[in-house]
């Protein structure tokens, strides 16, 4: 059976209000995080217009739901991808200390934060479907990584997924280079594998 609900919601001046509401919400259930309102909303509303557009054929209730809802679990899950990732600013910072310490020069880096940033706030779109993959692949590619080499550094990690991709054009993704040097850094530092970096194993004592 499908309820119909009446909401506070107007038809005039109704972003605010949505907007307004978001906040409220996540005042109420998250104090202590500092979230992007706008970009929350725009993510959901982007993602309400991808459904509300399918060309998706519901033969049944359940159909209608799951292609053109957002049910409870879905909404978590997407809340969750705000309120817990790592702060953009401070995974920055460790990564252009690593990028530092690895010998990266000034302009790379700074060639590198810009595309962080641009990756970092498409990220968040999860309707986003082509970035969706493109940072699944890298994931992988990542743990093949892990499990073929000892070497944890930054650019041995670039070395080997760059050259992957120039390998098969096909996983391109139409990116250019730089933003995709900052996608791989960007998962690196989610994954955090490079905190294992280069340490050789102790000798036993007897």
């Amino acid at each position: 059976m499908i309820t119909i609900a009446k909401t506070e919601l107007g038809v005039n001046n109704n972003l605010t209000h949505v907007k307004g509401k978001l906040v409220e919400f996540f005042e109420t259930l998250y104090p202590t995080k500092n979230v992007s309102v706008s970009l929350i909303y725009k993510t959901l509303s982007d993602e309400i217009k991808r459904r509300t557009n399918s060309e998706i054929t519901c033969k049944s209730e359940e159909d209608l739901c799951s292609n053109k809802g957002i049910g409870r679990n879905e909404f978590s899950r997407m809340v969750n991808l705000f309120v817990n990732r790592n702060n953009i600013y401070e995974s920055w910072r460790e990564a252009s200390q690593l990028l530092s310490s690895e010998g990266f020069k000034f302009s790379e880096i700074r060639d590198i934060k810009a595309s962080w940033n641009k990756y970092a706030f498409e990220r968040m779109d999860i309707s986003n479907e082509p970035l969706l993959t493109f940072r699944r692949w890298i994931s992988n590619e990542i743990k093949t990584f892990e499990t073929l080499s000892t070497q944890y550094d930054i650019k041995a990690i670039l070395d080997f997924i760059i050259q992957r991709i120039d390998s098969n054009a096909a996983q391109n993704f139409g990116k250019d280079l730089c933003f995709i040097k900052a996608a791989i850094i960007y998962e690196v530092i989610e994954s955090d594998p490079v905190q294992k970096t280069n340490k050789e194993p102790k000798e036993k004592t007897t």
